[in-house]
């Protein structure tokens, strides 16, 4: 356990203020938390990458604590967050300071159960703090300040009240010396903006590799060996250090520390770039975000897209500009220094409306879109980051939608369909009738994969629960594992809801849904046996939309004509019949008869006497009858359903899987007649059954190169 020790201020000249022994700032090294039987439990909420971690790693297990795993995705949810603190009954959380900002303007009472609450990374939002401590004050709040140089912590500062309009961060935690020195590196007064200096055992010893940048950073003074932070404070009258912005024009952002000079270099070297400046502006509730102001050349000034694409190939993500912003010229102050408070607000940039939205729904969530990220002409379409959206926008983005819509927009949704479209789509879903709840859904996630790569549609054979016979037999085993894949199971399935009345219907129903996944094409559908007549329809529709399919895959499906089709309902109804004396009579009597082998020939004849009294006892349904009366219903529902349905053209491209027991009957089984586009036919061994069950893998192989082939074409 950590002791509590008091943190003392650095020796300096009599010219700075003594040292407050009531000092507050020892909130790092902390109360024990075991008093009144309360165990240390600590979130382990930091990217490994990010020395915060090693506080939350080995400040639990070297004291005996408990190290509870924050996923992201629970992180940037105020919900979710809140949630995961009061189940796993967390004491200690440690946020950067832009996140805690976002969250105690979301839902700041969350906070009130904790213990240990600190935050850190860059300057203090007073009216974040003051909200924190007016609903959800926990029992210690600690800003802490300390670079990755100085171990994780170096200066802290508990908060108990906010005066003014900044927060300092504090005084020097025990076995450290913090000073405030002039360029001459003598010591500046209180009140007197100087650069920051940490000394102590914390410090390291400098950067592998590079001696020149540690010679510069890590100095011999009068003082001792002191690091040199690059960031610019004074001393308060009480003792206490003031964080004033950074010395040199690096930027801290989000926990990062960005170099603007770097994104600038990379920018340069975009056709088009004359020159350019990139800036931190500051947003509401002390967020900010990076934006790129360029000269453009003589040619004209090159689309955002560019731009975004180029700085994408070189930099990492948080030092992807939010904005580009074209000016003629940079606005200079009278001293010759970039302009700052001249320079165009994003907003005042307006972007191209790409399709604009088309429901009412969707333009509320555009309108929130505007709202959040700050910009206008924002379109069905466009993508969330690309507009400049990040983590801590998201968690603003998912307030309003809660607050406007009274929806829980999991922020994980938000990330795999960024769009207008798709965040309206799952609205409208999640607010659709009481009518449409005991009804099935019919997506399936089969298997997620990698959620960067296009997902893939399979509309199976039959029409309940052939789904996991596909998954399990083939696309799981054999297609790969980095493929997301959806199978669309049939409505009704379940008995809890009414079949699809028409082929039309379904269609609609399934390309609806597989758009709250995906809203815009190219997309890969594939279907197997009737299921394909099913992906060719939703091929046609998504064609008529204006919407590309880079692959409709069709397996051993032949093109229905109205005699396929009566041949194939009187199969599905000897079926589906087949299926209920299975349940109802075969099963049944196979079980008595292992009951009546395990008893003696006293205990059968009674066992027979009391079946026989009751009439009907020897053939009633099995576990199973209620699934075979759902499949009986769907068998007879279905041949209307497909009975009424006339094939049409598709303009696409159409490729048949067949086996070659099918393609030695069939041929092209028709599909060359309605696809226009043209037919690719591709011969697999086995026949209908055993090219799945037995040729798993040898066919996966097949589809998964063609499923590549596609995403390459498509590209």
């Amino acid at each position: 356990r950590a002791r509590r020790t008091a943190a003392r201020a650095p020796k300096r000249p009599a010219a700075a203020p003594p040292a407050d022994p009531s000092d507050g700032g020892r909130g790092a090294r902390g109360t024990d938390d075991s008093r009144g039987g309360c165990p240390t439990v600590v979130a382990f909420a930091s990217n490994v990458c990010f020395d915060a971690a090693t506080f939350e790693i080995w400040g639990a297990l070297l004291n005996g604590g408990t190290l509870v795993v924050t996923p992201r995705e629970v992180l940037l949810s105020p919900v979710a967050l809140a949630e995961h603190l009061a189940t796993h009954k967390i004491s200690v959380l440690f946020l950067t300071t832009s996140l805690f900002n976002r969250l105690a303007h979301e839902s700041p009472a969350m906070f009130r159960g904790l213990r240990h609450l600190v935050f850190g990374g860059e300057a203090a939002d007073a009216t974040s703090v003051s909200l924190v401590l007016d609903y959800g004050k926990p029992h210690r709040l600690v800003n802490g300040y300390g670079p990755t140089e100085t171990t994780t912590f170096a200066v802290c500062h508990q908060i108990e009240r906010v005066t003014g309009s900044s927060v300092p961060i504090g005084r020097p935690i025990a076995n450290t010396t913090a000073y405030i020195l002039d360029p001459a590196q003598q010591p500046v007064p209180v009140g007197v903006t100087g650069e920051l200096y940490i000394g102590g055992p914390g410090v390291a010893l400098g950067y592998h590799g590079a001696p020149e940048l540690t010679a510069r950073r890590f100095i011999e003074t009068t003082f001792g060996r002191l690091y040199r932070t690059g960031d610019l404070a004074r001393w308060r009258a009480d003792a206490t250090i003031d964080y004033r912005g950074r010395a040199d024009e690096q930027i801290k952002l989000r926990g990062f520390r960005i170099e603007p000079g770097e994104i600038e270099a990379a920018l340069r070297q975009v056709p088009g770039v004359a020159d350019c400046r990139v800036v931190c502006r500051a947003e509401s509730a002390g967020t900010a975000r990076l934006v790129a102001y360029f000269i453009p050349g003589i040619d004209g000034a090159p689309p955002e897209e560019q731009l975004r694409a180029a700085a994408a190939n070189t930099l990492p993500a948080q030092m992807i500009p939010s904005a580009f912003i074209s000016v003629p010229a940079f606005p200079l102050t009278p001293n010759g220094k970039l302009d700052h408070r001249a320079l165009p607000a994003p907003a005042e940039n307006p972007c191209a409306i790409t399709t604009p939205a088309q429901t009412p729904l969707e333009r509320d969530v555009a309108e929130l879109w505007s709202e959040v990220l700050g910009r206008g002409g924002i379109g069905m379409h466009d993508d969330f980051f690309a507009l400049g959206g990040h983590s801590l926008l998201a968690i603003q983005l998912l307030g309003r939608v809660r607050e406007k819509f009274g929806v829980d927009l999991p922020v994980r949704r938000l990330f795999e369909t960024p769009t207008v479209s798709g965040i309206a789509g799952f609205i409208a879903t999640e607010r659709a009738p009481d009518a449409r709840a005991g009804a099935l859904q019919s997506l399936v996630t089969i298997q997620a994969g990698d959620a960067r790569k296009r997902p893939f549609f399979l509309v199976p054979g039959g029409w309940g629960g052939e789904v996991e016979f596909l998954v399990y037999g083939m696309l799981k085993r054999h297609l790969g594992v980095d493929i997301p894949i959806y199978g669309l199971r049939a409505r009704g399935s379940d008995g809890a809801a009414a079949p699809h009345e028409n082929v039309p219907e379904m269609v609609a129903d399934y390309v609806a849904e597989i758009r709250t996944r995906q809203p815009r094409g190219p997309y890969l559908l594939a279907g197997e046996c009737v299921g394909g007549v099913i992906a060719f329809e939703m091929a046609r529709l998504l064609e008529s939309q204006g919407e590309r399919v880079a692959l409709l895959a069709l397996l051993d499906t032949g093109r229905p004509t109205r005699r396929a089709l009566r041949s194939f309902v009187a199969a599905e109804r000897r079926e589906a019949r087949k299926r209920l004396w299975q349940a109802r009579v075969r099963q049944p009597l196979r079980d008595h008869l292992t009951k009546l082998s395990r008893l003696s020939a006293g205990e059968k004849f009674k066992y027979i006497w009391e079946r026989a009294s009751r009439s009907r006892s020897w053939t009633q349904p099995s576990e199973s009858a209620a699934d075979a009366d759902g499949e009986r219903k769907l068998a007879t529902d279905y041949p209307k359903l497909l009975l009424g349905y006339k094939i049409g053209a598709y303009g696409g491209r159409v490729t048949l899987l067949i086996p070659e027991e099918s393609h030695r009957r069939f041929g092209k089984q028709g599909w060359d007649k309605v696809a226009t586009g043209g037919l690719d036919v591709h011969v697999l061994p086995g026949d209908h059954v055993t090219y799945i069950r037995d040729h798993a893998a040898a066919t996966a192989a097949r589809l998964r190169e063609i499923i590549d082939r596609a995403n390459l074409e498509s590209l």
